[in-house]
């Protein structure tokens, strides 16, 4: 008889073993370039805490209103149907506030976000293949920390701690989804919006500013240190806040805000296809693969 968990842990397997074959590859390579290749350094936001502030806090009204909000409406106008479209649908409107707002600063208000985004000698087709290749150079050290930090947690949590493990609750929809609109959605999110628009908010305007009032390790860490916080959730922090480093050196390699775009959403979209074989979360962890820093 035709075993179709035979066929997905197959399908997994394969997809698993280009997946590592090529992280491995990228990440041994761009250590033997690491030498040779002079960076581009990303653009620096030479402007005022006060400007700064009031960006920052624009972003972060949008992000506790709009979602909550947009929830409500739907809810209450009975709007949507099962209990997954509303966060859903609330997410997405979410970061297109935020993309309009960062636009108007863009266009408009200049001292809340300069103009001087990407380096001017940047080919931008070149920029974003760089992001793909970042992204599977970063892979073997991701999943190594996601994995060293999970079981620190999982330790921790034996010993009596109250932790509580659980992946992002993006994850957990996408696993149990079954509308083919829900999954589309969540790839556009995932590929597209949220890169997007989260590398526009953490490389494109906090780590900017913050190189311009710090040593570049400090702006690398403070980023990539809020970059993880917002995800909201303890078993993707530090696996994120490396994610994070390595998003800003992949900013600096290339001076174009599409590089760290490019990686965030090639890591994002190799999330979503391991959950779209094998949506079995417990057995996806088992796999060692870091399944908790989507978005």
């Amino acid at each position: 008889m035709f075993d179709k968990s035979l066929t997905v842990s197959t399908t997994l397997i394969v997809y698993a073993t280009i997946v590592c074959l090529t992280a491995l590859f990228c990440f041994f390579y761009d250590i033997k370039r690491l030498f040779r290749v002079k960076p581009r350094l990303a653009p620096t936001w030479y402007g005022d805490w006060y400007h700064f502030g009031f960006f920052i806090w624009g972003i972060i009204l949008i992000f506790l209103f709009a979602q909550r909000g947009t929830i409500d409406l739907l809810i209450r106008y009975n709007l949507v149907s099962g209990p997954y479209w509303a966060p859903i649908i609330a997410g997405a409107v979410t970061q297109v506030l935020m993309f309009a707002f960062i636009v108007l600063c863009y266009k408009k208000l200049p001292d809340l976000y300069p103009k001087n985004i990407n380096s001017e000698d940047t080919c931008h087709g070149k920029a974003f293949l760089q992001g793909i290749f970042d992204c599977f150079a970063a892979l073997p050290v991701i999943w190594l920390v996601g994995l060293a930090w999970g079981s620190f947690l999982t330790f921790l949590k034996k010993m009596g701690l109250p932790i509580e493990i659980k992946p992002q609750f993006i994850v957990e929809i996408f696993s149990k989804a079954e509308s083919p609109a829900l999954i589309t959605t969540i790839f556009i999110m995932a590929a597209c919006l949220a890169p997007m628009v989260e590398e526009l908010i953490f490389r494109g305007g906090m780590y900017r500013f913050l190189k311009s009032k710090y040593s570049m390790p400090m702006a690398f860490g403070a980023s990539a240190l809020f970059f993880a916080l917002l995800h909201f959730s303890l078993i993707s922090s530090l696996p994120l806040f490396v994610m994070g480093l390595f998003l800003a050196k992949a900013y600096e390699r290339t001076g174009n805000i599409l590089t760290p775009m490019a990686l965030h959403a090639t890591f994002n979209l190799n999330t979503l296809v391991l959950l779209l074989i094998e949506p079995d979360l417990t057995l996806m962890q088992q796999s060692g693969f870091l399944l908790n820093s989507l978005f």
